[in-house]
């Protein structure tokens, strides 16, 4: 990086977040989910098994 440049504050810069606040944005993030597949026959992809890695 050059002299004149200053770095600009990222992400890393930010707390990671806490227990309830990841259970919240995780409900939230189920509950447009759902919202949005209505009325649909397959469960929304939050709610599913990540695939495994072969």
């Amino acid at each position: 990086m050059s002299e004149g440049r200053k770095s600009r504050p990222g992400p890393r810069d930010k707390a990671p977040p806490t227990p309830a606040e990841r259970k919240q944005h995780d409900d939230e993030a189920l509950d447009e989910a759902i919202e949005e597949s209505f009325p649909a026959s397959d469960p929304p992809s939050t709610t599913q098994p990540k695939p495994d890695k072969d």
